[in-house]
């Protein structure tokens, strides 16, 4: 292949070369020496003609116009023969190389729409590129059908301008063991502490955490972009009464940098703010967010529940009871994905003191995992009820007659 683009390549120098010769203006002097020459020649035969014009019958001269003439004659044969002959050559052979051209173009021109990123970017505005993802997902699932896939999700998950990967959440339960926690509160609640830790480009300069007293405050912030974590007060009038804290945000940290916090009353709940001067570095780059908290959560409520409020890839919910007096969990998956995540009891079925749920997926927002558990007090109630009753059953088939 090579060798015959650069046999082409060599003729076409040859080809260029002949057809840029200036064959018609050489031609045209020629023949005007030519006759210059025979003219002189002739002159210079005729008798009482000056010694200087008889000069020019000596030979030379009229070689010198046999010569022109000549020349001239082949330069003619060359222009009317060789010339037209390279031009049709030449013209083939353009024409051959601008047709191949013209093929490998068309075949890498859908390829440069519809897949180079800066293509589609310079040559294509938003609105026709939006028009055109539309009009392809009509093609591909039919009419009704790709403009609910357009509206419902696609649209709908690209709202979201921040995207997370490799999202990790473990939630740990324990029983309350500190002795100056009031007894009713040690009674009435689990100790919670959730680690959470995830992927994104950085698009903030700070993270802001709420902690709110009903369920309507906590739809109304959800809303809301600008919210890290939002979370609910327990309404129990035992924990109200303790004054005990019930969100406390231990740490958290972008790559290495551990943020700043600062609380503030607003609105009638309670904000975490989290800056550091630092993150102006980290800017529109890849960074890890790690942070941890502390609450709490009343034992008879029986669920916990979390909630991925963005659009996140590669998600992992871990819940941990094995310090706590929690005897079985369910587990109760609300993600909105195309897949079905995997829920591994550990270290064994029969007897788990974890539960990890796994989807390597794309999840979007709102989506989620409940943990809803029995406690070993209850469990140890009904198992007694159970037995009381089936005592009271024996004793009274032993108390028939019997006839």
């Amino acid at each position: 292949m090579r060798s015959h683009e650069s046999g082409d390549l060599v003729l076409r120098r040859y080809l260029k070369t002949i057809y840029d010769l200036k064959l018609g203006q050489a031609i045209f002097i020629l023949i005007i020496l030519a006759t210059l020459f025979y003219s002189l020649n002739f002159i210079g035969g005729l008798p009482n003609v000056p010694l200087f014009l008889a000069f020019f019958k000596l030979s030379p001269f009229l070689a010198l116009a046999d010569a022109c003439l000549t020349s001239a004659v082949v330069g003619f044969a060359f222009e009317r023969l060789v010339r037209r002959e390279s031009r049709a050559e030449l013209s083939g052979l353009l024409k051959d190389q601008l047709r191949e051209q013209r093929e490998t173009y068309l075949a890498l021109l859908p390829n440069a729409l519809l897949l180079d990123r800066d293509v589609q970017r310079q040559l294509v505005k938003e609105v026709k590129l939006d028009e055109f993802i539309l009009t392809t997902l009509q093609s591909k699932f039919g009419d009704q059908m790709g403009e609910a896939v357009y509206h419902g999700v696609l649209c709908k998950a690209t709202a979201f301008a921040e995207l997370r990967r490799n999202y990790r959440h473990e939630i740990s339960v324990s029983n309350i063991s500190d002795s100056s926690v009031p007894l009713g509160v040690q009674q009435e609640f689990f100790n919670v502490v959730t680690e959470i830790q995830y992927d994104t480009i950085l698009k903030k300069d700070q993270f802001l955490f709420a902690y709110v007293d009903s369920q309507d405050q906590f739809n109304q912030l959800l809303q809301s972009a600008e919210y890290e974590d939002i979370r609910v007060s327990p309404s129990n009038e035992v924990l109200q009464a303790s004054s005990q804290p019930v969100f406390e945000l231990l740490a958290i940290y972008v790559d290495d940098i551990p943020l700043n916090k600062v609380s503030q009353q607003e609105d009638g709940r309670c904000e975490v703010i989290c800056e550091h001067p630092s993150l102006a570095t980290k800017m529109h780059r890849n960074v890890t967010v790690r942070y941890r908290f502390k609450t709490k959560a009343e034992k008879i409520g029986h669920v916990i529940h979390t909630t991925v409020d963005y659009l996140t890839y590669d998600v992992t919910v871990d819940f941990n009871f094995g310090n706590s007096s929690i005897a079985w969990v369910d587990v109760l998956d609300y993600f909105v994905s195309s897949h079905t995540p995997s829920i591994d009891p550990i270290p064994e079925k029969e007897k788990p003191e974890k539960y990890s749920v796994q989807l390597r997926d794309w999840v979007f927002p709102k989506g989620g995992v409940a943990f809803v558990w029995g406690l070993k007090e209850e469990y140890d109630n009904l198992q007694q009820r159970l037995k009381q009753s089936q005592l009271s059953s024996s004793s009274e088939e032993d108390d028939e007659p019997v006839s």
